[in-house]
């Protein structure tokens, strides 16, 4: 069976006419030879010329150019001029003349080329090498200009440098005119680095707080009465009604900012931080679900990091197990920062999950342990395994910031059965450390007080560790117990716990003189007033006198042939006087 379609009707009711070649009639080629017709010219047609070399290539260039923009013969003649003044090997008077001609050049013009690539150049330049009153010229001529300059790719180098240069009077008006527009520069990734930049570096603390107020909304300079010094925790104690509403713009200020990735200056760290510790619980909870895979971005500054402490504080387990994943790449650059490091001593502290933290941040640290131990921030993070909070390491506000985490309710785990568990995982990396750079570690103060730690707290087998010390103690050439920081670790070492039996020797102490013993350096120690001290401390070591009875009858053995002079030092009148 077939179906028969009807037939196609024109716009006007009838049938439509086809062409015999089936396509409908006058939609083919005009009539006639096929070809159209011609426009007419008013003569003959100008022929473009092309350039055939590098140089008629140049010329083409800057004529299309010069064409195109009314500035270009001067942004050629500054470029020049530019081009020697920059040169560092020019003292000031030879480069004078050039910037004076540069500024009379500019002069009234400035504003028209400053947004180029290389016109911008040639401003920070004059900036830069200009005198007082030239630079107070450019002041005039571009301070209502200001942002606009932070907006654009090239001339916002410009702020920075009037701000690096400018005078007080200068800098305090460039600052005041960013107010009012904080929010909108903060969130443009060009413009946020001028006013980080002017927050950390140029900004004293009124103005701190006059760029912070607009996270808070318009009506917060209100509620202040004017008075700059007043924070956002004092306006929320004193005007509690009002707190909702400068959390919602808090929120609507930073939310785009984390969705953007803008997340790496001061001002919205402080901001961040300020945030979480106003917020209720669903609002945190909002805010570290869009902040927990940006936090290692932030932990370069103080406010970063108390913003990475106070998340892993307040997430719950799933959260802190992707903050701790987000470290790991990253650990030993975290452990040797100032401000970061306070944020792994704190994962340390907050999550129970003590497999998470072996596999994410210990196992990543034994690679680089002995670079981490000569670091001053990376060791407080191995001394924090061994001696944890021990006043003698850390400083009384980096001990408050971290006991101000122990009332979390997230964490369930006892303090010390988590301390107990990453001393297991971590002493066999430590042990080893102290095995293989015994000799370097023992000759710095603070690198040897690590040593002490690790061999007093480490759980397994020490003897290597041990060993690798004495060792060192008593080299050929060099030895530790005539050396000014060696020979205090090794009395430390010797010392008895509080809690030892009398009968009992401390194992270093018998290891020690057993090595002095055979090495036959009781001689060569007596000689010198430090290794003198050292076998003091041995034999205090041993109140019964039962292991250390050789040392004591060779060391009684040779007093007599001490000369005068040796007899004098202090050390081995200590020595004569324990015998």
């Amino acid at each position: 069976n077939t179906i028969t379609m009807p037939p196609k009707t024109s716009k006007f009711g009838g049938e439509r006419k086809r062409a015999p070649s089936g396509k409908p009639a006058g939609s083919g080629k005009p009539a006639g030879n096929g070809k159209r017709p011609s426009k007419p010219s008013g003569g003959e047609p100008t022929k473009k010329k092309i350039p055939t070399n590098h140089k008629e290539q140049r010329e083409l260039r800057l004529h299309r150019k010069s064409e195109s923009d009314p500035h270009f013969e001067l942004v050629q003649t500054l470029k020049k001029l530019w081009e020697q003044a920059r040169m560092k090997r020019l003292t000031t008077q030879e480069r004078a003349p050039l910037i004076k001609k540069m500024m009379d050049e500019s002069s009234t013009k400035l504003h028209d080329v400053i947004f180029k690539h290389d016109s911008a150049r040639v401003v920070q330049c004059l900036i830069r090498y200009s005198t007082t009153a030239q630079r107070q010229q450019l002041f005039d001529e571009l301070k209502g200009h200001i942002v606009e300059l932070c907006m654009t790719k090239y001339s916002r180098h410009i702020v920075p440098k009037m701000l690096q240069y400018g005078t007080k009077d200068q800098r305090a008006y460039i600052i005041s005119q960013f107010e009012g527009h904080v929010r909108k520069l903060i969130r443009q990734r060009v413009a946020s680095q001028v006013i980080a930049t002017a927050y950390v570096d140029y900004a004293n603390a009124k103005q701190r707080n006059m760029l912070l107020a607009e996270f808070y909304g318009p009506q917060f300079k209100a509620l202040t009465g004017g008075d700059p010094d007043m924070t956002v925790f004092d306006v929320v104690e004193a005007k509690p009604t009002h707190k909702p509403f400068i959390l919602r713009h808090m929120k609507e200020t930073i939310t785009p900012m984390m969705e953007k990735g803008l997340c790496t200056h001061h001002i919205v760290h402080r901001a961040l931080a300020e945030y979480l510790q106003l917020a209720s619980d669903e609002g945190i909870k909002e805010m570290i679900d869009l902040v927990k895979e940006l936090v290692v971005e932030m932990l370069h500054t103080r406010d970063g990091a108390k913003v990475g402490m106070l998340a892993l504080k307040l997430s719950d387990k799933k959260d802190r197990k992707v903050l701790v994943r987000s470290f790991k790449p990253y650990v030993e650059k975290i452990c040797m920062e100032e401000y970061g490091h306070m944020v792994v001593l704190a994962a340390l502290d907050v999550v129970d999950d003590t497999v998470l933290l072996t596999k994410s941040i210990l196992n990543e640290m034994k690679a680089s342990a002995f670079t981490l131990a000569q670091d001053t921030y990376g060791r407080k993070v191995l001394l924090y395994l061994t001696a944890h909070r021990n006043s003698k390491y850390f400083f009384p506000h980096a001990l408050a910031a971290l006991e101000a985490l122990d009332d979390n309710p997230n964490s369930v785990k006892p303090m010390d059965k988590r301390r107990q568990e990453l001393v297991h995982s971590c002493s066999a990396m430590l042990l080893q450390l102290v095995t293989e750079h015994a000799d370097e570690l023992c000759r710095e103060g603070q690198e040897g007080l690590l040593v002490l730690e690790i061999l007093k707290h480490a759980e397994g087998d020490k003897t290597s560790a041990m060993k690798a010390v004495v060792e060192a103690a008593i080299a050929q050439e060099d030895p530790l117990f005539d050396h000014p920081s060696g020979h205090r670790l090794l009395k430390k070492l010797c010392e008895r716990p509080e809690d030892m039996p009398a009968s009992e020797v401390p194992d270093f102490a018998r290891a020690l003189a057993e090595s002095i013993e055979r090495e036959n350096k009781i001689e060569t120690m007596m000689t010198t007033n430090r290794g003198a001290f050292v076998l003091v401390a041995m034999l205090e070591a041993d109140p019964k006198k039962k292991a250390t009875s050789a040392l004591r009858a060779e060391v009684s053995s040779c007093l007599p042939a001490l000369s005068d002079e040796v007899r004098k030092l202090a050390g081995i009148q200590l020595l004569t006087k324990t015998l």
